[in-house]
């Protein structure tokens, strides 16, 4: 599970990193993702 956790934030982060200039709604996504992250902490 965590394994699968991390793998995602991987995941996200590269997406971030392409679009962050271009949609501005997969920062909103992203930090969804870490609020949900630190909850399931």
């Amino acid at each position: 599970m965590l394994e699968k956790l991390r793998i995602s934030l991987i995941f996200i982060n590269l997406v971030l990193l392409k679009s962050l200039s271009l949609n501005h709604r997969m920062h909103n996504l992203y930090t969804k993702f870490v609020r949900i992250l630190e909850i399931c902490k």
